[in-house]
């Protein structure tokens, strides 16, 4: 048995296939990426969505982090039928097929 409070929840419109804590420390904010089903990942701050990336099969897998000389890169693996990686750097993306 789990002990705590559940503080809030959120109804879907597609099934959770991976999580991932998205720290933004430049603007002292952490946001919880969730990956959808749909081949879409939103950004939870709390209990709103704050934003959404779309991508073009099921997210598996989604971290953050800094890559090399870049901050906040959001790396989006989805092992479906197109086999990709996804990079997200700021504003600035590529898709890496395998």
């Amino acid at each position: 048995m789990v002990k705590g409070q559940n503080l809030w929840s959120a109804k879907l419109r597609s099934l959770v296939t991976c999580l991932c804590l998205v720290p933004l420390h430049h603007l002292s904010l952490n946001l919880v990426a969730v990956g959808l089903k749909e081949g879409k990942i939103h950004l939870y701050h709390g209990r709103h969505v704050v934003d959404y990336i779309s991508v073009t099969d099921t997210p598996s897998v989604v971290a953050f982090g800094q890559l090399e000389q870049e901050e906040n890169v959001m790396v989006v693996v989805s092992l479906g039928m197109q086999q990709t990686f996804v990079f997200f750097v700021a504003k600035f993306w590529a898709i890496i097929q395998i």
